[in-house]
């Protein structure tokens, strides 16, 4: 038991360092590279650390019953993940925290008064939270393709396509919105342009899982229309970037802090286009040109893509809920009344 015990341990070392060549534990029936486990001594788990960290030439991590791994160059990608998250976590909790601070209004009362003054409110509470949902479902949406392509084919994996058709009608009804809201209050022809460009990428983004429903590519879906809608979606931010740049849009103040209420639009269209420079990588690079899933310059479980898939979607998520708390979203779905 405490040998079975201390080979958990080791082999859990092993994969978030990265450097398991291959891995047994004594007793099962799995197969052992090169003599990994030696059944006729009884080595520790100092040793067999010893052995295994000896062997990190090869990328394969043998299982029980005889089931492999591969674990691509670079490490798996749970160990890459984890620096991804603590950063999403720091920069949440610093953006957050700045939030929490009212952008210097110092009562409930100031802070809902300004949210008020956001033009037509109740339309940016429900854009905010579409994009909220959409983001979530984005996240479990690249999940299930990763564990679908770990081997795994559970529930989970099957509502892929779900996933990506909740998220994808999500974006399109929320860009559609968006587009109504900014021609009522007057916005520049600039920032128009770039909510159509995002209201574009969203039809881009909903023929991918439409055509997977159909079996297309065997539920793959087509292959260029992610691709072009990622690069439509980017392009759109950044465009909303610059104009915010040239044109101050109402309320916010260029000498302000990222977090006074005024400049939270600012803010969470950067954190946008942060987000989208990660999935151009990951959809870039993960593209089967022509149709051709070999012709991907990158496999999809390398952990570069998987980190750009989850870093993506939660930075979208993160801006969502930045633009949710400029107009009181949280506070009630309706809106601040007047």
């Amino acid at each position: 038991m405490s040998r079975v015990a201390t080979t958990i341990l080791v082999a859990f070392a092993l994969v978030c360092s990265g450097q398991a060549e291959s891995l047994c534990v004594s007793g099962t029936d799995c197969q052992a590279d090169d003599g990994l486990v030696d059944d006729d001594h009884s080595s520790e788990g100092l040793n067999l650390l010893q052995r295994v960290a000896a062997q990190v030439s090869s990328s394969k991590v043998v299982l029980a019953k005889g089931k492999e791994i591969d674990m691509k160059p670079g490490g798996p990608p749970l160990a890459m993940l984890c620096p991804a998250v603590i950063l999403l976590i720091l920069v949440g909790s610093f953006i957050v925290s700045g939030c929490l601070n009212r952008g210097g209004s110092k009562t409930e009362s100031d802070w809902q008064g300004q949210c008020s003054n956001v033009p037509f409110q109740a339309q940016q509470v429900a854009i905010s939270w579409i994009f909220i949902v959409a983001s979530i479902m984005l996240f479990f949406d690249f999940g299930s393709l990763q564990a679908g392509v770990a081997g795994e084919d559970s529930y989970f994996v099957k509502l892929g396509n779900w996933f990506g058709v909740v998220s994808c009608l999500g974006w399109f009804t929320g860009f559609a919105i968006l587009v109504h809201w900014l021609t009522r209050i007057g916005a520049t022809s600039m920032g128009i342009f770039a909510a159509c460009m995002k209201l574009l990428a969203s039809v881009f983004f909903n023929l991918q899982p439409m055509t997977g429903t159909a079996g297309t590519a065997g539920g793959a879906g087509i292959w260029w229309s992610n691709l072009t809608g990622i690069l439509l979606f980017h392009g759109g931010n950044c465009l909303s970037c610059v104009d915010f740049r040239l044109h101050t849009p109402p309320g916010a103040d260029r000498n302000g802090s990222w977090f006074d209420h005024g400049n939270l639009p600012i803010t969470g269209m950067w954190v946008y286009q942060i987000a989208t420079w990660f999935l151009v990588y990951s959809n870039l690079v993960t593209c089967g040109w022509g149709g051709v899933p070999k012709a991907a310059w990158v496999e999809t479980g390398t952990w570069s893509v998987m980190m750009g898939q989850y870093a993506g979607s939660l930075l979208l998520l993160l801006g969502s809920l930045i633009y949710g708390w400029w107009c009181n979203g949280f506070a009630t779905v309706a809106g601040t009344p007047p």
